[in-house]
């Protein structure tokens, strides 16, 4: 298999959107727990 191509980026580039992305998935997890809603979700 080859090595897959980061598009030119560098990996930290893809690191940051990653934690990035991970950061916006946490504030929803937490908002849809601090306002109840989190049935919402799982529907």
């Amino acid at each position: 298999m080859k090595k897959a191509k980061n598009n030119g980026l560098p990996v930290s580039a893809t690191h940051e959107r990653v934690n990035r992305y991970l950061l916006n998935f946490n504030n929803k997890l937490t908002n849809f727990f601090n306002y109840g809603n989190i049935h919402e979700m799982l529907d």
